[in-house]
């Protein structure tokens, strides 16, 4: 078909909504996306049950791929944006589909700081709370979903704080962090020590790293410039890093932006070219393969030539004229994803424009029931293609 250019938990609700205007937002923007769920952990190391949410991707339940995972604090206010943005961007295909977990809060200022402060009662819980993440969180969410090898951590404020500090003590614990407005200031800059000593060591392995700002006053603004400047003068070559300011929100909005161009930089490598400075490449397949197989040594796990796209170049040429390479293609396609019954509903109808009505009825067969058997949402769509042909 053309595409339009737990063991341990309990199950407590199946969607969120923060509000009209998320919930607006979710309705427009993520109509395909899977229900998110919130699952409750027992937690040894914080001596408390912990609520989570896990937001999968859209055709999750039906697929078998492994999906990059990103964890964020502040779950209660941050979560529904966030996959709002993971689902907009993954949509336009800037983005590989991804696992968002939400970590909302029992005791914020105890779980966000890292070390105590005077005046702040109750605070230090970091190390703590990062032992939680990195033994019992991330261990079931590997174990009960099909999580990849690559994990983002993002946080807003002392969020923000939370994933420098990950960043500095924890280098190996996530390949890429998001830190929004981070609290440079908390605890006399202690952050900024930490940065600087973990940089002057080996570094473990390549990560990623996006900081960004509001217009939150001049102290801020100092704050956020020694980070930069540290970051210039000190960050290993391994560490892929990059800031943004954002003069026209505060500290408050600036966290919806900042997940959107955050995943944009932090996948920086992700979408392909597919045109030179003298018009469009020549073998887009096997410009394709090369760079997803580029991005399979660079991730860790698999990633394969997307079947949508490979499915528009087959469409691409049939529209052009050239029936005989778009069934080629769409062959091809049908035979890198056998379980997928739109590639044999596309390359049925490859067939049929080619006059080749006898293939095309047995491909629009062969969609219609592999999608039965999958409960695939499109069943009706193929049967009714088939249904169109059969007379023929």
């Amino acid at each position: 078909m053309r595409e339009a250019d737990v063991q341990g938990f309990e199950v407590i609700d199946m969607r969120f909504r923060q509000g009209a205007v998320l919930a607006l937002l979710l309705l427009t923007l993520a109509p395909r996306g899977d229900a998110a769920e919130a699952i409750r952990l027992k937690s040894a190391i914080l001596g408390e049950d912990r609520t989570i949410f896990v937001r999968v991707p859209a055709g999750y339940a039906q697929g078998n791929s492994v999906h990059p995972t990103i964890y964020v604090t502040d779950a209660e206010s941050a979560f529904d944006h966030l996959c709002v943005a993971a689902e907009f961007l993954e949509r336009n295909r800037r983005i590989p589909p991804m696992i968002v977990i939400g970590i909302p809060n029992t005791d914020r200022t105890r779980n966000l700081t890292p070390v105590t402060e005077q005046g702040r009662q109750g605070a230090g819980g970091g190390e703590q709370f990062l032992d939680f993440i990195e033994r019992e969180l991330i261990p079931h969410i590997e174990k009960n979903y099909r999580a990849a090898p690559w994990r983002v951590f993002a946080g807003h404020s002392l969020g923000g704080l939370f994933s420098l500090w990950t960043l500095a003590t924890r280098p190996t614990l996530f390949n890429a962090h998001i830190a929004i407005s981070p609290s440079i200031r908390y605890g006399d800059g202690i952050v900024l020590e930490r940065l600087e000593k973990a940089f002057a060591q080996p570094w473990p392995r390549p990560a990623r790293l996006w900081v960004s700002t509001g217009a939150e006053g001049p102290e801020n603004a100092a704050n956020f410039a020694k980070l930069e400047k540290l970051l210039k003068r000190k960050a290993p070559r391994a560490l892929d890093w990059g800031t943004r300011a954002f003069p026209d929100e505060d500290h408050g909005s600036v966290v919806l932006p900042s997940h959107y161009y955050g995943l944009r930089q932090i996948f920086s490598d992700w979408v392909p070219e597919l045109r030179t400075a003298t018009g469009p490449i020549e073998d887009p397949i096997r410009h394709l393969d090369a760079h997803y197989a580029k991005l399979t040594k660079t991730y860790g796990y698999e990633i394969r030539t997307p079947e949508e796209t490979i499915n528009q170049i087959g469409y691409r040429e049939l529209a052009a004229g050239n029936r005989i390479r778009g069934i080629e293609i769409l062959a091809d396609n049908a035979r890198r994803y056998p379980d997928s019954p739109n590639v044999y509903d596309s390359l049925a109808e490859a067939y049929e424009t080619d006059g080749q009505m006898q293939k095309a009825r047995e491909l629009y067969k062969q969609a219609w029931d592999l999608a039965a058997k999958r409960n695939d949402p499109l069943t009706d769509t193929f049967r009714k293609h088939y249904e169109r042909v059969a007379p023929k």
